[in-house]
């Protein structure tokens, strides 16, 4: 049987299946450099390295060798050897660029020819490459690879010269490829026995040799091997259903288990065989043993669970970046960051980079890649800024390295946060900063010395006080920095043994008197410091000079307010009683021998007191033969500096204040200061001989002592003055012509009422008025208005007077101050305005009549008469008018009531009352009582409905003649006050207005009919002979222009423009009357008005860009409305070429919708010539075209004028309206119109 089977398969179809059908690479290149491809299994290299077909052959294998291999392999190529090249590890280019590993083994060949080639069989390394590097990563382990099916195409290669010669040839070549690849290979006939296999088969079933296993069944081999007879009943089973089914199966992975519990895996391919006629005729199989690659895998799942395990419970914050991509992230860097491990693990390419701040990015990238590529070492100790999600700033210590995740070079991350730390350090060199800044900013005098009191280091301070320069103190003792007396280098030496054994020094105040001859305090401490290097000595100094002149100026404030205070309480005393105390307490708080006090007044020097025994009677004497100041010499400078004077090394006697022959006393000091109250001497104080020199702090206290005890005698004087005052005041109030009233805080009532103020209220005598019930009257609305009243601010308030009558009154209020300042009362200023708001009334109600006037004429009319019934306050107001229409007389009647008839003069002279007016001849009030009792007591409606007696009224003259009247009417005889005739002629005055109004708008109602009529019918004869001229000189152009001239077909094209701009203005106008006679009808559809605005640019845009012009659209994507299409097409069509005409070239024009409550807006802007305000009063007008000839613009003149009313017209028409907004010439133009939004 197995000799009758090789007569249907080919051995050389049986191998060639075979090579389709390994896990390798197979390469076939020359023997001699540089070494060029002659074949290649081309899926199998393009499902590993990504060539297509025939894309490598005759390129030297050497181009795709990595550089590090590429000197190794062509060396021991170029050598030569024997036999076969043993498993050589290289890493082959992919299309890529990238890398991958292989084991290479190669051997020669002989081909047909007899010529020798390389025989090169490439196993990816790849496989446990990656596993290896996962083991290594993940401690060692592997983890399971998915394999490919490759298929070889090579017979070309063996087409024959002679067949016969290359058969045996291309055997020994096939059984040589097919024993260098280490699957394990067998084929079968369709009985399932062995036909043949290769080496590496018969080896690993025990065989020893291929020959061993024809013939035999796996259930003697098998069996023979140690498998159980339970897998060889199922591998038969598999391998008969291959053939059954005629379908192969590829890389189903199986598994072997021995009598010895030996277990392997297998990747098992299986193929059924055919003859030339496509019949099954056997059975391929190939085993790949891959039994390490799944202990590799089981160990890599063991090792990557301990990685997780670690990585999840670790500290640090891990991260895997691959390709730009997180790989893995574990919990704490997410619990750092505030992203989710899911998140991250999303992000796309470089999106990680969302982590770092933007200035850190680009080299975050940068170096993650080169270390990824092994271009760069790892990393360590890197400080970086990342972003939290809640975008919180954190500093974060990285640690970075490149290893090989999943086969695949990556980025191995730990990060640690560092961020408090970070903020330790810097706080720790801000106060090191902040240490030295003290020091030197340090307004105490900081010296450090060392343990012979050398000076070491000292601030700036120090060398300001004592005015030296740095190189002048530093190495110099301590003591040598001021000149210290032999007593206080004694007290320094004992603090300097108390600082060796206390460790310190207590404070301790100083006196020194430095080169100025002022003195100074200092306040000094010392203790021990340790700067790291030596313990040293540091010093402080504190300048208290400042403090200690504060505590005695404290001292003698004490004594100066103490002085005052005595001095409030001695308000009864005399000037000159004040003037001695003052002297004396300012000879005590001096610590003086003597002193004087001196009052100014207009220039004149008085003697108020002088302390000095031997001037008890020298004031009198002086005052007695006073001098003018500006004679005393010595005082002049004084008086003109208006400053204090000291000096504490004066000789001479008293003379030096004023010349008198018994001043003979000798002053070795003295100090003379000047009062001043607004910037004016009124009075010198003096003192003399003080024990010690005068200095800043005497001027200090005696200035602001003699400021109280001049402000105390200027208080005296004011309380004097005002007890006159008050008197006068009291007078002048009880004789003034308005009223006045006081209201007490403290007593919260009023306390004074004038004589005028109870007259206005109707109150004789002081006594019948009771102030407490003053509030009672002011009227209740007006009572809060009255109490909000501020300083200075005048109201007006209703008050009712003592019979109960309502009066308006008008006040002015003025507060009254203590000496605080506080509000203690206030007195309000009243004066009568009760008929002047009468009269107020009156012409407020007229003025809203005339403001809220109409074009309606009757309704104003009717307006006045409610007016005038309610000013009145009558029971009806009647008009009659006299008009004329068609020849006849008639008489209009109307009422306050609304109520309109026509009357015949018959009707009106036998029925109304209101006829007797017409009687006279003037237009003056006539007052008329006991209608009632008169003829038309029966006859006039309005005195039998209203049951009127009396009534007033007048004739309304109009050019010249009395034709209407107007009468008030009231169900008693009225008492007809001034007031009430006032408004009786406001009222007959402003119908008199409307009746002239009336005239004018019916004699402009005539004008512009006949305008209009003028406008349609010229129009029309105009239309006809245009028609003719334009149809033949179009006929002209069209038939005979090939018998005219060039000039005359010019001609002939001017009187058809001509014509045609004539056609234009004829239809405009025949629109213009239409609109006028109100003929204009709309064909009202539900549009899109975005649509039409852009069709409208759309038509305009070529005429745009002539000119050079930019037009931008910002409008709505759909603005529905409801619309007449053509009538608004030409609306914003006319706006739009007149931006465009009126616009320079180069210029640009912007249309923009908006919407606002129920309406659209539309706007068309320009930045063209612009429109002043003179300009915008015509736009709108018929005819209203601008001049725009001869400005010098470059901007389009022609138009009719007619555009703008005709737009106007039609957008009102439509319900919206039309305007325009400019700042003027050259400024541009904004022309804006409105359209009703359709209501849902």
């Amino acid at each position: 049987m197995v000799d009758t089977l090789k007569d249907f398969i080919d051995p050389i179809e049986i191998y060639k299946i075979i090579v389709d059908n390994v896990n390798e690479l197979v390469s076939i290149i020359e023997k001699d450099h540089p070494f060029r491809i002659e074949f290649v299994n081309n899926q199998t290299f393009s499902r590993f390295l990504n060539y297509s077909d025939g894309e490598l052959v005759s390129k030297s294998f050497l181009d795709l060798l990595h550089p590090q291999d590429k000197d190794k392999i062509e060396k021991k190529l170029i050598k030569g050897f024997e036999g076969i090249l043993e498993l050589e590890e290289i890493r082959l280019k992919h299309k890529n660029q990238k890398y991958i590993s292989f084991e290479l083994k190669a051997r020669k060949i002989k081909d047909h020819e007899n010529r020798i080639k390389i025989l090169l069989i490439l196993r990816d390394k790849t496989k446990n490459k990656k596993l290896e590097t996962k083991v290594k990563d993940y401690e060692n382990k592997i983890k399971n690879l998915v394999s490919s099916i490759p298929e070889i195409r090579f017979w070309k290669l063996f087409y024959p010269k002679k067949y016969e010669e290359a058969l045996k040839l291309s055997y020994e070549m096939l059984q040589t490829v097919i024993d260098n690849i280490p699957e394990n290979i067998f084929w079968k006939d369709t009985n399932l026995v062995y036909l043949g296999c290769n080496q590496n088969y018969a080896e690993l079933i025990d065989a020893q040799i291929p020959e061993n296993v024809i013939g035999k069944k796996d259930e003697e081999l098998l069996f023979n091997k140690g498998l159980h007879q339970t897998k060889i009943e199922q591998i038969e089973e598999k391998e008969s259903k291959i053939i059954e089914l005629n379908k192969p199966e590829y890389h189903v992975v199986e598994s072997w288990i021995f009598n010895d519990d030996k277990k392997i895996w297998l990747d098992t391919n299986r193929i059924p065989l055919h003859d030339s006629e496509g019949n099954i005729v056997g059975l391929l199989v190939t085993y790949d043993d891959i039994t390490e690659i799944k202990k590799g895998e089981e160990k890599l799942k063991e090792s990557e669970q301990k990685f997780r395990t670690i990585s999840e419970r670790s500290l640090m914050g891990i991260l895997i970046l691959q390709d730009d991509l997180i790989k893995y992230v574990n919990q704490r860097a997410s619990q750092t960051l505030g992203y989710s491990i899911e998140e991250m693990k999303s992000w796309k390419k470089n999106k990680f980079l969302k982590l770092f701040v933007p200035e850190d990015r680009e080299l975050v990238l940068k170096m993650a890649r080169e270390i990824e590529l092994e271009q760069r070492e790892n990393r360590g100790n890197i400080q970086i800024r990342c972003i939290k999600k809640t975008g919180e700033i954190l500093w974060i210590e990285l640690f970075a390295k490149s290893f090989n995740f999943q086969g695949e070079p990556a980025v191995l991350v730990t990060a640690v946060d560092i961020t408090k730390r970070k903020k330790a350090e810097d706080k720790l060199i801000e106060s090191e900063e902040k240490y030295r800044h003290l020091f030197e900013s340090s307004p105490n005098m900081i010296c450090l010395i060392d343990g012979n009191r050398k000076i070491i280091d000292f601030n700036s301070a120090l060398i300001r006080f004592f005015d030296r320069k740095r190189n002048e103190l530093l190495g110099k003792y301590f003591t040598e920095v001021y000149q210290f007396s032999e007593d206080e280098l004694l007290l320094l030496d004992e603090k300097f043994k108390e600082l060796f054994k206390k460790g310190y020094i207590k404070p301790l105040e100083l006196e020194i008197i430095k080169d100025d001859n002022k003195a100074a305090w200092l306040n000094v401490q010392a203790s021990f410091v340790e700067t790291g290097l030596q313990t040293l000595i540091e010093i402080i100094m504190e300048d208290i000079t400042d403090r200690k002149l504060s505590e005695e100026i404290l001292q003698l404030n004490e004594a100066r307010l103490n002085a005052l205070f005595k001095l409030s309480l001695m308000g009864d005393s005399t000037e000159k009683e004040i003037a001695q105390y003052a002297v004396e307490k300012a000879i005590e708080l001096t610590n003086s021998k003597f002193g004087g006090l001196f009052f100014i007044n207009q220039g004149e020097l008085y003697l108020k007191h002088f302390s000095h025994i031997d001037f008890s009677d020298f004031s009198e004497d002086f005052n007695a033969n006073y001098r003018s100041l500006n004679e005393i010499i010595c005082w002049r400078e004084l008086l003109n500096e208006r400053k204090p004077q000291i000096n504490n090394n004066y000789t001479g006697s008293i003379a030096l204040l004023v010349d008198h022959p018994q001043s003979n006393d000798i002053i070795s000091r003295f100090l003379i200061i000047p009062i001043l109250d607004e910037d004016q001497v009124v009075a010198i104080a003096c003192l003399f001989n003080k024990k010690s020199n005068y200095s800043e702090i005497d001027i200090h206290q005696i200035t602001s002592f003699m400021d109280g005890v001049w402000k105390n005698i200027q208080r005296k004087r004011a309380r004097e003055a005002l007890r006159e005052s008050e008197k006068k005041y009291r007078d002048l109030l009880e004789t003034s012509s308005m009223g006045i009233l006081v209201y007490d805080m403290r007593a919260n009532d009023f306390t004074y009422v004038n004589p005028k103020l109870l007259k206005m209220l109707g109150y004789e005598k002081k006594k019948d008025f009771k102030k407490n019930d003053l509030i009672k009257r002011i009227y209740h609305a007006d009572l809060k208005k009255f109490f909000r009243l501020l300083d200075k601010e005048i109201i007006e308030f209703r008050i009712y007077d003592k019979i109960g009558n309502l009066k308006w009154l008008s006040s002015r209020l003025i507060n009254q101050y203590n000496e605080k300042g506080e509000v203690t009362s206030f007195r309000v200023w009243v004066e009568d305005v009760t008929e002047k708001k009468m009269f107020e009334e009156l012409i407020y109600e007229l003025n809203i009549n005339f403001l809220s006037y109409t074009p309606d004429i009757q309704q104003n009319i009717e307006r006045l008469l409610e007016t005038c019934q309610k000013l009145l306050n009558s029971d009806v107001v009647i008009y009659v008018h006299r008009r004329f229409h068609e020849g006849k007389e008639i008489y209009y009647l109307m009422d306050s009531n609304k109520e309109v008839q026509a009357l015949s003069p018959d009707e009106l002279n036998n029925k109304l009352f209101i006829n007797e007016l017409f009687m006279e001849n003037h237009d003056y009030v006539q007052t008329i009582f006991d209608i009632n009792e008169t003829k038309y007591a029966q006859t006039d409606p309005y005195i039998i409905n209203y049951k009127a007696k009396g009534c007033y009224g007048k004739l309304i003259k109009s050019q010249n003649e009395f034709n209407s009247a107007l009468c008030v009417f009231y169900d008693k005889n009225p008492i007809i006050s001034h007031q009430d005739k006032f408004v009786l002629f406001l009222v007959g005055d402003a119908i008199e207005i409307e009746q002239r109004r009336w005239q004018v708008q019916q004699h402009l109602e005539e004008q512009n009919k006949l305008k209009t009529d003028l406008l349609s019918r010229t129009s029309h004869e105009l239309k006809t002979p245009l028609i003719s001229i334009k149809g033949f000189t179009e006929l002209l152009l069209t038939i005979h222009k090939s018998n005219l001239d060039s000039d005359v077909i010019s001609i002939l094209e001017e009187i058809k423009e001509g014509s045609n701009r004539l056609e234009r203005l004829v239809n405009s106008l025949l629109k213009s009357s239409r609109l006028d006679q109100g003929r204009f009808k709309l064909n009202i559809t539900t549009e899109d008005l975005s649509f039409l605005i852009k069709f409208c640019v759309k038509e305009l845009q070529g005429l745009a860009e002539l000119r050079n012009q930019k037009i931008n659209l910002n409008i709505h994507e759909y603005l529905t409305c409801n619309l007449d299409k053509e009538r608004v097409y030409e609306v914003m069509t006319n706006i739009l070429l007149n931006a465009i005409k009126y616009t320079p070239p180069g210029g640009n024009i912007t249309i923009k919708t908006d919407i606002k409550e129920k309406f659209y807006i539309i706007c068309v802007k320009d930045n063209g010539i612009g429109i002043t305000e003179e300009e915008k009063s015509q736009l709108f007008k018929q005819f209203g075209k601008i001049e725009r000839y001869g400005k010098g613009w470059d901007v389009d003149i022609e138009g009719s004028g007619l555009g703008l009313y005709i737009s106007k017209k039609i957008i009102e028409l439509h319900g919206g309206k039309i305007w325009v907004e400019s700042e003027g010439r050259n400024e541009g133009s904004i022309f804006c119109f409105s359209l009703p939004i359709i209501s849902k």
